[in-house]
């Protein structure tokens, strides 16, 4: 069996930072990315049901040796269509 690795989830926004202390055991980095995903349209979807929602917020993913992977933005975690 593959060791889990911790992964670090912290969220960044306009006027805030919010630092993962914790983190988390994952598989691998697709699982990391696909729980960043998850993590950013929950938060999108609260953002929505108070009426606003900032698509700059992002999630970036740290390893353990807290060295940054990669970062999911909230415009990136979607498809959106609009109006033309």
């Amino acid at each position: 069996m593959i060791p889990a690795m911790r992964y670090f989830m912290h969220f960044g926004g306009e006027s805030e930072f919010v630092a993962d202390e914790e983190g988390r055991e994952l598989p691998n980095d697709v699982i990391a990315r696909n729980e960043a995903v998850a993590a950013a349209r929950d938060l999108m979807a609260a953002d929505v049901r108070e009426g606003h929602l900032d698509l700059t917020c992002f999630i970036a993913v740290e390893n353990e040796a807290h060295d940054l992977l990669f970062s999911v933005t909230f415009e990136n975690a979607l498809t959106m269509k609009v109006r033309a």
